[in-house]
């Protein structure tokens, strides 16, 4: 049976060769996802074949907020349209069609000195600062919840 999807953890790397900050976890489409590089702890992807990424952390104050907002956005930022063509150990490889631009999520277990309403206030901020495109696509605080204000913006 095909999978439709796995689990890495690593960079992803579009044509023009802009590359992302680590990433925590990586979800992909393996069926047509070339490994540009994979080793026991870090796999390097197509940008083509990547559904979304999740940035983990223990705990989130309005720094880490904003340090994985501008990650999450300049991931999101690298999509490219059309045709792509990679090469990787003397193999040449393309990847076809339109691609969505990937989801992003910032997972944290707690707070760190900051209330959730800070942390929404600062969501906000940065959202009114950006374009749409490169939102977070959720904030999640596993100790505190959901809030529907770092759900969607204002």
């Amino acid at each position: 049976m095909v999978s439709t999807a796995a689990i890495a953890s690593g960079y992803v790397v579009n044509p023009a060769g802009q590359w992302s900050h680590q990433c925590d976890v990586i979800i992909y489409q393996p069926t047509f996802a070339p490994k540009l590089y994979a080793d026991d702890n870090v796999q390097i992807l197509p940008i083509e074949c990547v559904y979304g990424v999740v940035e983990v952390s223990s705990s989130i104050n309005k720094e880490k907020l904003r340090q994985d907002f501008k990650k999450l956005g300049h991931l999101k930022s690298m999509v490219r349209r059309g045709r792509t063509r990679y090469e990787t150990q003397g193999h040449d490889f393309a990847i076809y069609g339109e691609r969505n631009i990937p989801f992003g999520m910032i997972l944290s277990f707690s707070l760190r000195a900051c209330t959730l309403d800070d942390l929404a206030t600062e969501f906000t901020t940065l959202c009114t600062n950006s374009e749409p495109f490169a939102y977070p696509n959720q904030v999640t605080v596993i100790d505190v919840g959901v809030d529907r204000r770092i759900t969607f913006p204002l």
